[in-house]
């Protein structure tokens, strides 16, 4: 595993559930920080102005490069759960959950939509 900040995504095979939820209709990426003290992972959800973001984390190390993870609130919008595998800078995921809420315009004014999906593909490289 390699500290650093990555940007995950799901593979372009995913498919979504919900109203408003096909392709090119989200941009379902997740940022997320890698710090290593000793054998412990910390993982922290990472905003894209390059902070750190008040969401809850649940990590159980799997082995020497990979990890259960839990990202957001259990009954929340926004929550991304599965196993991350490291090898070298490049992550893979094997995501049993994933839901994003976002707002999109319509004739009717603004309407908030909810994507989700399970067991997805996901591929996670660093940006910085």
């Amino acid at each position: 595993m390699r500290p650093g900040v990555y940007a995950l995504k799901p593979a372009a095979s995913v498919r979504w559930d919900g109203l408003g939820c096909g392709p090119g209709d989200l941009e379902a990426e997740s940022l997320f920080r890698v710090e290593l003290t000793g054998d412990d992972v910390a993982i922290t959800p990472w905003g894209t102005d390059g902070e750190a973001l008040d969401t809850p984390v649940e990590v159980k190390r799997l082995g020497p490069c990979r990890i259960d993870v839990a990202i957001g609130y259990e009954d929340g919008d926004d929550r991304l759960a599965g196993v991350l595998t490291f090898a070298g800078d490049r992550v893979t995921g094997a995501i049993r959950h994933a839901s994003y809420a976002f707002v999109t315009d319509t004739d009717d004014g603004e309407r908030q939509v909810i994507c989700t999906t399970t067991a997805a593909a996901y591929v996670a490289t660093p940006v910085r």
